[in-house]
């Protein structure tokens, strides 16, 4: 299966552009058409986990040891919150795994890539090598060698920060419940320049990139992406 994976500040519409791609599909009647939630995941994770336990098992363990160590080598330790989402991170390498033979499209708008810069965080990648080294393995393990679809969505510090304060939904991250938008856009500054390094790193490796504007029309940001994804205009 084809993952097209979504990356950018939080506050850019990742999720709602992601979202309005699957239903534009579902609506023309494509098939082979899915999205990354609780429900699909659980699906193929507890199927392919009991179809063949120990080889889910060896991959949890070795990309467990390397979440973990990019973690320390970015200085944020391993609190509760990093253990979350490294968690999280394995559950996306472990679901790609799962799906990797069959057929069509799963949209997420929160993968392995925005998990990586969750890890890092608020840390600065160009001032630990180790850190960057690391990083271009498990894109190259879970990204390149997969041949994954990375949409690039694009925002202004600001104008996310904004987005961000006035978005109605249950699942707050850790900067949200910061109060001064300037701490959000420094965060956010420095999570920019870890997805740049993250983008090049694909782009080098002839990535299947797709780059979208977030200021612009949701329809025609999605029309760009299903007719990058070869499926004609919805």
């Amino acid at each position: 299966m084809k993952i097209v994976e979504f990356n950018g500040l939080p506050g850019s519409g990742k999720t709602t552009l992601s979202n309005n791609c699957y239903n534009l599909l579902k609506d023309a009647q494509k098939d082979n058409v899915y999205i990354y939630n609780k429900e699909s995941s659980k699906k193929y994770l507890k199927h392919s986990i009991l179809k063949n336990f120990f080889s889910f098992f060896l991959v949890g363990v070795k990309n467990l040891r390397d979440l973990m160590m990019l973690s320390f080598y970015s200085g944020n330790g391993l609190g509760l919150e990093q253990l979350r989402i490294i968690l999280m991170s394995l559950k996306y390498i472990i679901f790609y795994k799962a799906i990797e033979k069959e057929n069509g499209y799963c949209f997420v708008e929160q993968g392995f890539i925005q998990s990586l810069v969750s890890i890092i965080y608020d840390k600065d990648i160009n001032s630990n090598n180790k850190e960057r080294v690391l990083i271009r393995r498990l894109l190259k393990r879970y990204c390149i060698n997969r041949g994954i679809v990375c949409i690039n969505v694009d925002l202004s510090s600001e104008v996310a920060v904004n987005r961000l304060r006035n978005r109605n939904h249950t699942n707050i991250s850790r900067v949200e419940l910061l109060s001064s938008d300037s701490d959000i856009i420094k965060i956010y500054n420095q999570q920019k320049r870890t997805l740049q390094f993250i983008r090049n790193a694909l782009e080098e490796n002839k990535m299947h990139v797709i780059n979208i504007n977030a200021n612009k029309d949701i329809e025609r940001n999605s029309n760009v992406i299903l007719n990058a994804l070869k499926f004609k205009e919805i």
